[in-house]
């Protein structure tokens, strides 16, 4: 619409006839622990809108004291619990992996139908439910398990072919929340971090130092890559922060590493690594998670049923 053309005449959009909501569900009636869960689309004659889809999970909570095996009372949900019930979810087109969660979004970027294919939803479930959980009295993702008791570390995480060039790296760190009740695994702990770096191959990013001091509460920088990442990646540039300042520093003290651009000669197989420098030694039972988005290309012919990610 052009707001100058006052004399515009008054369009309405009627493309599209009907919109409905269809519900699918599993082969399987088993959920329990290491079960594989796959919700399947089979009509092939739909037009499917993926972008607006859902999940839908319901159930009942029970936890057991396992001295005493009372059922305890003061149980309660942490942030997103569902996602931390399932060890990864993918989804698939014509038997193809489009899409993967590892450790628990999803295809909310492609808004447009799909025809001629067929659709399905792979849930794994977890192994354990106490990363949903906390107790009163817990697309790629990598993992270092347990960190050394340093001030400083280096971590190479993978090896990326010239079509995936990382586009954003955001690390976290978590010091003793899986597998423990007592703490919620949806939060994160900023383990007194001042610098974060991203090496692709031998480019840097960010190009200068943060030196942020969480003991002295310097980590504005910090909270401007964080809210820079919402406008630059999803284009939401009037919608609200979901957290602020200090729910940043308390709950999810993310370090989101913009490596959009890039120079033209990094081509090739490009090495990723993280430097990780602490003000402090990285405490004990202390886990480092580094989540890449990439580019990921994929070719979609809907007249001849073709689906092939393009390497």
């Amino acid at each position: 619409m052009n707001i100058l053309n006052v004399s515009q005449q008054t369009s309405y959009d009627n493309s599209i006839e009907s919109f409905e909501y269809h519900s699918y569900k599993p082969y399987v009636t088993s959920f329990n622990k290491n079960d594989e869960i796959r919700i399947p689309i089979n009509q092939q004659d739909l037009y499917v809108l993926t972008s607006l889809s859902s999940l839908y999970i319901e159930g009942k909570v029970n936890v057991y004291n396992s001295t005493t095996k009372e059922k305890v009372s003061n149980v309660h949900f942490i942030n997103n619990p569902v996602l931390f019930l399932f060890q990864d979810i993918r989804y698939e087109l014509n038997g193809v992996e489009i899409d993967k969660i590892k450790n628990a979004g999803f295809a909310e970027d492609y808004e447009k139908i799909i025809i001629n294919c067929k659709h399905e939803l792979v849930l794994l479930r977890s192994n354990t439910n106490l990363n949903a959980i906390k107790l009163n009295t817990e697309s790629d993702l990598y993992e270092y398990p347990l960190l050394p008791k340093t001030r400083k570390h280096s971590w190479s995480i993978k090896t990326s072919l010239q079509i995936e060039k990382p586009r954003f790296v955001v690390i976290a760190l978590q010091t003793n929340r899986k597998h423990n009740a007592k703490l919620s695994m949806a939060e994160f702990d900023h383990c007194h971090a001042r610098d974060v770096r991203v090496f692709l191959n031998s480019s840097y990013y960010p190009y200068e130092g943060l030196n942020v001091s969480f003991s002295e509460d310097k980590f504005t920088l910090l909270y401007d890559q964080y809210a820079r990442f919402q406008q630059s990646y999803h284009g939401r540039r009037s919608e609200p922060l979901m957290m602020g300042l200090k729910e940043f520093r308390d709950v999810a003290p993310l370090f989101v590493i913009d490596c959009s651009r890039q120079h033209e000669t990094l081509k090739g197989s490009i090495d990723v690594r993280v430097e990780i420098e602490t003000d402090q030694d990285i405490p004990d039972q202390t886990t480092a998670y580094c989540l890449i988005l990439n580019d990921c290309i994929f070719e979609y012919k809907p007249l001849s049923n073709i689906v092939k990610k393009i390497s």
